[in-house]
């Protein structure tokens, strides 16, 4: 949307943009939601679903999720080296005499026996290298670290189309309609594409007509726009013949408003005069713009 706007203005065609959605989720996998992090991080959110406070909030917890990557960073960046140490630790063959190295050794081993691992293999050749040393031979080290039982369970694990096949098609799927003649368009395709579906099944229809909840078109633009359901009973937050919270009006107002603003081109929203014997409704928030609803007539 910023650069849909922004076009033609000096600088446009050079803005960055960050999203806090998957630093987020790279951390914790609880919400993700602005209002959850402020109050993880203890941010005053001002007042909530405002533009300029929304802003305001978003840039402090995306210095706050900043920190905490660096932080986490700081604790696993020697994470790929946790085979070398296991392996150092077999050579020394320190787990045999000290007690305390029991637990990093057993984590340790894992990595140097895991298939994504080449420490054996360089060691290998270091050995063949180093033939004036007394080094004990590979076979020996693989023993030493748990045996071969323990490396051939570790290295068996299936590969994702084996174990997740329909999800793997889905996505063989996806992206064998999603070519184009660059990379970079090919993956901006994609990411629409998957974005867009929810289908269970591997094969997606090209010219289908996508439903989405107000709540997951956030971040998402359309030519054409169609809200279904715009009356009273069927918006939240807005039910004849009960007291409804203004917290639950202001949610479903803006709920709308996203769901709105999402059409380049052509917005339709729909409502029945009637549902049950009672008035469908539906105009409340379209006086507050000046909108006019237009009857249309239903066709078979």
């Amino acid at each position: 949307v910023l650069r849909r706007v922004a076009s033609g203005l000096a600088g446009a065609g050079e803005l960055t943009c960050f999203d806090s959605f998957p630093l987020a989720r790279s951390l914790w996998h609880d919400s993700a939601r602005l209002e959850t992090l402020a109050a993880r991080f203890g941010i005053d959110v001002g007042h909530a679903h405002h533009a300029l406070d929304d802003a305001r909030t978003l840039a402090l917890v995306f210095r706050r999720l900043g920190e905490q990557r660096v932080k986490r960073a700081r604790i696993a960046t020697l994470t790929n080296l946790l085979d070398w140490v296991g392996l150092g630790l077999a050579l020394e063959q320190v787990p045999a005499q000290t007690a305390d190295a029991h637990v990093p050794f057993e984590t340790a081993s894992a990595y140097a026996l895991g298939r994504y691992s080449e420490c054996l293999e360089t060691y290998a050749a270091e050995r063949e290298r180093l033939t004036g040393l007394a080094l004990p031979p590979v076979d020996a080290v693989i023993e030493r670290l748990g045996g071969r039982k323990k490396m051939e369970r570790l290295r068996a694990e299936p590969d994702p189309a084996r174990r997740y096949p329909a999800s793997v098609a889905r996505l063989d799927a996806l992206v064998s309609a999603c070519g184009a003649p660059t990379l970079e368009e090919s993956i901006r395709l994609l990411l629409e594409r998957v974005a867009l579906s929810t289908s269970e099944g591997p094969e997606v229809t090209r010219d289908r007509v996508n439903l989405l909840t107000l709540h997951s078109t956030k971040g998402l633009e359309f030519d054409c726009v169609y809200i279904v359901g715009v009356e009273d009973g069927q918006i939240p937050g807005v039910r004849p013949g009960r007291d409804v919270l203004r917290g639950e009006t202001e949610e479903a107002r803006r709920l709308l408003y996203v769901g709105m603003t999402r059409a380049r081109d052509r917005l339709v929203l729909t409502r029945v005069q009637e549902r049950n014997g009672v008035p469908g409704g539906g105009n409340r928030f379209l006086d507050e713009m000046g909108l006019v609803a237009r009857a249309v007539p239903l066709t078979t």
